[in-house]
């Protein structure tokens, strides 16, 4: 319940730190920003693991190096503990300035419903060799909890100042619920 909740807030922080979207010319800066947030401690992670002995192929060290472990189901959960979370994140990243250049409630749903969309294309494919955790760690799986977390910013955006207390307390409200009863 926890990586999801994240994944909403990270959407609806993500827009109030870009409201008016990435444009080209600041993409290098968002593209970096967002990398150091990120790559240090994962990397620390990565090598302190490796040092002890984790035993990889080095395709999979660099796979992970690279954050696009995240694509081959059988490496989903990362070299790094808990490191699942970290592909998700790299991935939503880059996709944030690509989707959300129409910044209003309907592209938001739009998204959210694509989201859902991937989430039932992978979820209830039942693809045979594919590892059990891929269905909860996979890229598909939480990309509608960052949808979500658009959709919330939203109406958050949409809410005159005067109110925004209590519909943003109500809008949160919901995307918890959402969050809780969809969390496997």
């Amino acid at each position: 319940m926890g990586v999801p909740l994240f994944f909403i807030i990270s959407a609806m922080s993500m827009s109030l730190a870009y409201p008016k979207g990435v444009s080209f010319d600041r993409s290098w800066a968002y593209a970096l920003r967002r990398f150091f947030r990120i790559a240090p401690l994962f990397y620390l992670m990565l090598f302190a693991w490796l040092y002890i002995g984790v035993q990889a192929e080095t395709g999979t060290i660099i796979r992970n190096m690279t954050f696009l472990f995240g694509f081959v189901p059988s490496e989903q959960t990362s070299l790094v503990p808990a490191g699942w979370s970290i592909g998700v994140e790299v991935i939503i990243y880059l996709l944030f300035p690509f989707f959300w250049i129409r910044r209003n409630i309907w592209a938001a749903m739009f998204l959210f419903l694509l989201a859902c969309l991937g989430w039932a294309s992978v979820n209830l494919s039942g693809q045979g060799d594919i590892p059990d955790y891929y269905y909860w760690t996979s890229f598909f799986t939480n990309a509608p909890y960052f949808a979500l977390g658009l959709i919330v910013w939203c109406i958050y955006r949409l809410t005159p100042t005067s109110f925004a207390g209590r519909p943003c307390r109500g809008s949160g409200r919901v995307g918890f619920h959402v969050s809780v009863r969809a969390d496997p």
